[in-house]
């Protein structure tokens, strides 16, 4: 497993869309279409939400959409929340845990080396470079670390916790051929059933009704033991992206494009707008009216220290 692949010039991107993020997704990926070189946007979904993205389909000709049900030959959504039915009483978590297994299985849909997988919920504001040199890509590490993610990998391939840092992120690029081998390495311990039910039968009954499995840090600690130079964590100043994950509370969780700017000029390069976080009305329609103002100062060239003094306001307010 140590032969190196030479990284592509563009890659395909891979979205996966709950009911909870149609109207956020659509924004983000307008501003992936705008800001990176990809071959294609490829949206896992349900079917019944293709109809909402047809004007966007038409306006962004590499946009595909995937019936989320189609993925695996003999796995579905039904097939997870019947499994946590019968073992546990509660299909909660069956949508979050679906969502994990069709971003690894996405693997079979790209036609490029390497994929990105990116967040519905999260809105690019600035190109990023994901490629460090020919044979290594850009990891943005995370602080979390959630040991119960560590004992499923352990159970499933016999793989401690090798990473210092968290893959945990908004995104993440992937090899094709590297998810292929951990999957097949999955499939090793049965031929018969499901990949998918080989992880869930691996997390442990107390911690499978909340998070017992990460397919990022799956992904990232079976990288680093079988292809370690094929991963390089951001460090230098000059590497490091700037994110934020509060976006919602500031704009509210469908953010116009002037609300949008600001955020770029404040130099984030991507946003990340959460259903669930809380928010006051007050606030973001006062945000609104601020980021109005900058963009109308903005366009009438006014001098650079009135609209500094319009994101310190906004700066002051992140959380």
């Amino acid at each position: 497993m140590n032969t190196r692949t030479p990284l592509p010039t563009s890659y395909e991107i891979v979205v996966c869309i709950g009911p909870q993020h149609l109207e956020i997704a659509k924004t983000t990926i307008r501003y992936l279409y705008r800001l990176f070189d990809i071959q294609r946007i490829i949206v896992i979904i349900n079917p019944r939400y293709f109809q909402q993205f047809t004007a966007l389909k038409a306006e962004i000709p590499i946009l595909a959409l995937v019936d989320e049900n189609t993925l695996f030959d003999s796995f579905n959504f039904h097939s997870i929340s019947q499994y946590m039915l019968q073992r546990l009483g509660d299909d909660k978590r069956s949508g979050w845990y679906f969502q994990q297994f069709l971003k690894m299985e996405a693997h079979k849909l790209v036609n490029t080396a390497y994929y990105l997988i990116w967040d519905a919920d999260t809105v690019p504001l600035a190109p990023i470079n994901f490629f460090k040199d020919q044979h290594s890509v850009w990891i943005h590490p995370g602080e979390e670390h959630h040991q119960p993610y560590f004992d499923t990998l352990y159970r499933l391939l016999g793989i401690p916790r090798i990473a210092t840092n968290s893959f945990i992120s908004e995104h993440l690029m992937v090899s094709k051929k590297t998810m292929r081998l951990l999957i097949e390495s999955f499939q090793k311990k049965s031929l018969v059933q499901p990949w998918p039910l080989l992880v869930l039968e691996s997390i442990d009954e107390k911690q499978l009704p909340f998070s017992g499995f990460s397919e990022y840090e799956t992904y990232g600690n079976f990288a680093l033991v079988h292809f370690p130079d094929q991963v390089t964590v951001r460090k230098n100043t000059m590497e490091k992206i700037k994110s934020y994950r509060h976006g919602s509370q500031l704009f509210g969780n469908q953010p116009n494009e002037e609300s949008l700017y600001v955020l770029k000029e404040m130099g984030f390069h991507y946003v990340t707008f959460e259903v669930w976080d809380q928010v006051d009305k007050k606030t973001i329609r006062k945000n609104e009216k601020i980021a109005w103002l900058f963009n109308f100062l903005h366009r009438n060239n006014f001098p650079p220290f009135l609209t500094n003094k319009i994101l310190q306001k906004v700066t002051k307010q992140l959380a």
